[in-house]
């Protein structure tokens, strides 16, 4: 059994979805290995989650089935899986697990596949339905599941299409706190289980090794009234799940490609809420300049039709009796309209307050993003990418927010990644970062719209999800590019919102086992070197002091994240033997920088000056010098080194005694003796020999134009001979 990759609807060959964030599905499969019959459980964001709970379901209800249809007598199952803890090893699986044996009078025994080698038949079967879908177009999610059914007509697949009310809530049966087999630091996590053992008595027992004996785990079952077997599982939602307002927003703008029978599909997702008599559900959502259009809040409610008050950005109150409100009974539905100069740029705050009964109500709002006067809508896209190959394993958040073809700069971008669970089976809480778009770590060019980050923070082996926000933030769009910089044309943005999906990835290595290499988490040591540093440059030089100022951003101790503990400088006469020496060229010794400090670099992010005095570089007589810099964290870990520089110089002094500059302060001074290296003596000492040579060269061209001219008017004014027969 195992989850397949996520799903997408729509999925079209249209150019419009590449910038929209669409309806997440999952195909959830079962593979019965002496029958060969394939049962997939399906369902979408809007229906359920990715937790344990809603495996659980899926699998309770895959054996109660089988049970059920089986002519024969079942008394053990034997279910193989990969080890990922969300989804297959944690207490909620367990205890559900336990309570179904109880009932059933059932064994249950549970065994992990090798960590590289968990190929299992259904990914054969992803891999035949990954094939059908290719250049099939996908309107709404029933469409997967009527290709998913098709795809073996000589054994047809049994496809669930499941809602919300088919997952249960299996977390408060508290069998086993825990399946973690060891009770202090150093005894067997989760992760190192290889099998577990369900029997008839509700109990638990595990196996370290294949071919060991079982043992119980040392956190006995807590059997007591609250938590019999027997007892009624509650349901996991009483309502469809939420989708974000940006995603539905994406979905309604979809519409244009997607045929008209599909939309009342989507029109279905929105927030949804049961109100009770007197209670009061707020919420807030925000109308921006690249968005505004016409605005429609549409509220459909059950039973009793409730107390609605919208109020605009500039305090407006709208209601029931408002002008803008139509209300049909008949379809339980109030909607308010506002035309384009009614809609107002800015967050919007509105509440519904349940009447004399119960009642559910559905909210929605759009607005469209038709562009009135070439003001386009401002986009987000999102992806996580994994570099599985590297050790330690690399994983980078990406945001791309455009406006049009032009980058929008300067906003506040929030990346969720959601992780598997910890070692002790339970879930492991998101973790929040901003992305930058500063030209440095996971970032290629500055200032280009496109934010990211590497993410170090990884918990072991298993899908990892993203999301990201822009929540109420200030930006510009820069609308100018030249010369590979961007121009200082930019138009400002107010209160931007969005949100995005950006997919997930997962991570082979289970960093727990894997004896390659050890995050903080196992045993305190950090494999995470410092990222490369992409932007070094020359800031300026003298001739006269004989300095060079270089600059770069900060890399972080864990590639972009933190603060490294030093920096290596290498440095020698040319370019090539630089590239060929690397970490054996010489290093910059503190004696040479006058202003910078090595050994104490500033957090990730900040721009670093190092003022080098050359003539402390102990090279021969040459012109030319070429820069290397690289990080390196407190426990020794060496990021990769730095793109190159070389600087030149007019002329070196003959010693280093004779042109030593013992100020620190040299560097600063911006006199116009230092700031015009050609009036300096060296430079002038370099312009004589040429200047001679010029003034050479100035009289033999006077001399050679002297002479053609007499000759001219020497041959014009002579008088001609006449010659006599």
């Amino acid at each position: 059994m195992d989850l397949q990759c996520v799903l997408l609807s729509p999925r079209l060959q249209a150019s419009a979805l590449y910038y929209k964030t669409k309806l997440a599905c999952h195909n959830f499969t079962l593979y019965d290995l002496a029958t060969k019959d394939v049962t997939c459980y399906f369902w979408h964001e809007g229906e359920g989650d990715l937790t344990g709970n809603s495996f659980a379901s899926c699998i309770v209800h895959f054996i109660e089935d089988m049970l059920a249809q089986s002519d024969k007598e079942i008394k053990t199952v034997v279910l193989y899986s990969d080890g990922c803890t969300y989804q297959n090893r944690n207490t909620v699986l367990a205890n559900a697990l336990s309570k179904l044996a109880k009932e059933r009078g059932l064994t249950i025994l549970q065994k992990y596949l090798e960590k590289g080698h968990t190929q299992m038949e259904v990914d054969s079967v992803h891999s035949t339905i990954e094939s059908k879908l290719k250049r099939k177009p996908i309107y709404v999610p029933q469409n997967y599941v009527d290709i998913i059914k098709s795809v073996r007509p000589s054994q047809p697949y049994h496809v669930h299409y499941v809602d919300h009310t088919f997952f249960k809530n299996f977390s408060h049966i508290n069998l086993y706190s825990s399946i973690r087999p060891g009770t202090k630091v150093g005894d067997p996590v989760v992760t190192d289980i290889r099998v577990l053992e369900y029997s008839p008595h509700c109990g638990i027992r595990y196996k370290l090794m294949y071919d060991q004996e079982f043992c119980d785990f040392p956190r006995k079952a807590k059997l007591n009234e609250q938590a019999t077997p027997e007892m009624t599982v509650a349901p996991l939602h009483a309502t469809q799940c939420k989708v974000k307002e940006s995603k539905y927003k994406h979905l309604q703008e979809l519409k244009n490609v997607i045929p008209r029978d599909f939309h009342p599909f989507y029109d279905l997702y929105s927030a949804t809420k049961i109100i009770e008599p007197g209670q009061e559900y707020r919420d807030t959502f925000t109308v921006d300049t690249s968005i505004h259009g016409d605005l429609s809040f549409t509220a459909t409610y059950k039973r009793t039709i409730p107390i609605l008050k919208v109020t605009s950005p500039s305090q407006k109150q709208y209601n029931e009796l408002s002008s803008a409100t139509e209300i049909n009974h008949d379809l339980m539905m109030i909607r308010l309209k506002f035309q384009h100069n009614d809609a107002e740029v800015g967050k919007w705050k509105f509440s519904l307050r349940g009447r004399r009964s119960q009642s559910t109500v559905t909210v929605v709002v759009f607005s469209n993003s038709t562009a009135r006067d070439g003001n386009v809508p401002i986009t987000l896209k999102a992806r996580l990418v994994l570099n599985n190959n590297s050790v330690p394993p690399k994983m980078a958040a990406y945001a791309d927010v455009t406006k049009g073809h032009h980058p929008v700069i300067g906003l506040n971008v929030i990346a969720t990644v959601y992780r598997p669970g910890d070692e002790d089976g339970g879930h492991t809480p998101p973790h929040k970062m901003a992305l930058f778009d500063r030209g440095s770590g996971a970032d290629i060019l500055k200032d280009d719209g496109i934010y990211s980050r590497y993410f170090p923070h990884l918990t072991g082996r298993g899908h990892y999800l993203l999301t990201v926000d822009i929540l109420d933030s200030d930006g510009s769009v820069v609308t100018q590019w030249t010369d590979g910089t961007y121009e200082e044309d930019r138009i400002n943005t107010n209160n931007i919102s969005r949100s995005a999906h950006g997919g997930s990835v997962y991570l082979h290595t289970n960093l727990a086992q894997d004896p390659t290499w050890k995050t903080s988490a196992s045993d305190g040591v950090d494999v995470y070197p410092p990222s490369r540093i992409i932007d070094l440059h020359v800031v300026r030089k003298s001739d006269v002091n004989m300095t060079v100022t270089l600059s770069c951003t900060a890399p972080g101790g864990d590639l972009d994240h933190g603060k490294a503990a030093k920096y290596d400088i290498r440095y020698e006469q040319s370019g090539l033997d630089l590239l060929k020496l690397k970490a054996n060229a010489p290093s910059v010794p503190d004696v040479a920088i006058l202003t910078g400090n090595t050994t104490n670099p500033l957090p990730a992010g900040n721009t670093e000056y190092f003022t080098i005095n050359v003539t402390d570089l102990f090279l021969t007589k040459n012109k030319g010098f070429a820069f290397l810099i690289r990080g390196i964290d407190e426990f020794g870990n060496k990021g990769d080194f730095s793109n190159m520089v070389t600087v030149g110089f007019n002329s070196l002094p003959e010693t280093i005694e004779d042109s030593h500059v013992t100020s620190p302060y040299t560097e600063l001074d911006m006199s116009e003796t230092a700031l015009h290296e050609d009036d300096s003596p060296h430079s002038k000492a370099v312009l004589q020999p040429l200047l001679f040579l010029n003034a050479v060269l100035l009289s033999c061209f006077i001399l050679i134009g002297v002479g053609f001219v007499s000759v001219f008017y020497q041959h014009r004014f002579v008088k001609p001979e006449v010659l006599l027969s």
